[in-house]
């Protein structure tokens, strides 16, 4: 993860070739100290401070745009309402409705126990007395 001029990006080099493409995107010589992986790794340090300053320059969705048209895995870090629009943008739905709130939906789909959203979170201290109560009646049954 990089800061970017306005917020961090991802950046999920994983091969020479592709190294070779963020260099391009990020106008960077050629530097015998990053060549291969085994001196990327050998020279990390360096390596992030020369990213990072380079990536500093522009804001995550640009260096996204230019990165990912050259075949390099990343992406911009989203805070949650960004997120969640991304998410609707792709067209999946990512809240649901739950009584009177808008509520993060459940992200896994399973066919036989799909999610249910029947209830909302409970308030701060809304249960407390009937687990007190439950703990109370386990404790007098043996329970530590």
């Amino acid at each position: 993860m990089f800061p970017a001029a306005d917020r961090p990006i991802v950046i999920a080099v994983g091969n020479d070739r592709q190294f070779r493409r963020l260099c391009e995107a990020l106008d960077l010589a050629d530097d015998v100290r990053f060549a291969t992986n085994s001196d990327r790794v050998a020279n990390v340090d360096e390596l992030y401070s020369v990213l990072a300053a380079r990536l500093r320059q522009r804001p995550a969705t640009e260096w996204f745009e230019s990165l990912a048209a050259r075949g390099v895995p990343c992406g911009a870090v989203n805070d949650l309402p960004a997120a969640v629009a991304l998410a609707e943008d792709l067209g999946l739905r990512p809240t649901v409705p739950v009584d009177e709130l808008e509520l993060i939906a459940n992200p896994i789909g399973l066919s036989r126990t799909p999610p249910s959203h029947d209830r909302r979170p409970p308030r701060l201290g809304e249960h407390t007395a009937e687990i007190e109560e439950w703990l109370e009646g386990a404790a007098g049954a043996g329970h530590p």
